[in-house]
């Protein structure tokens, strides 16, 4: 378990400091400027927002970091291999 709350912490870390990358801004920033472009609307400022880094996370990265960050019990000491209850979150 201590393995995979390591890996969700890493996933977090590399992410955050992904999207913390000036290219990273200079791409939404050109995402941006095409968007006002199609649209005629005024033209926006890129910023990274505060949760920015879940926005550039595969599902399987996602997953590591939901397991890293919220507590998994196993509800049964020995749980046969087609029922097992876990509680999730609490």
């Amino acid at each position: 378990m201590a393995n995979i709350k390591l890996t969700g912490a890493q996933v977090i870390q590399e992410k955050l400091l992904m999207v913390n990358q000036p290219e990273h801004l200079e791409e939404k920033q050109r995402l941006l400027d095409e968007i006002t472009e199609e649209e005629g609307a005024p033209r926006q400022t890129a910023k990274v927002d505060e949760y920015e880094f879940l926005k550039v996370m595969s599902e399987s990265d996602l997953h590591s970091t939901l397991l890293a960050l919220l507590p998994v019990l196993s509800l049964e000491e020995k749980p046969s291999a087609d029922k097992c209850k876990y509680l999730i979150g609490t």
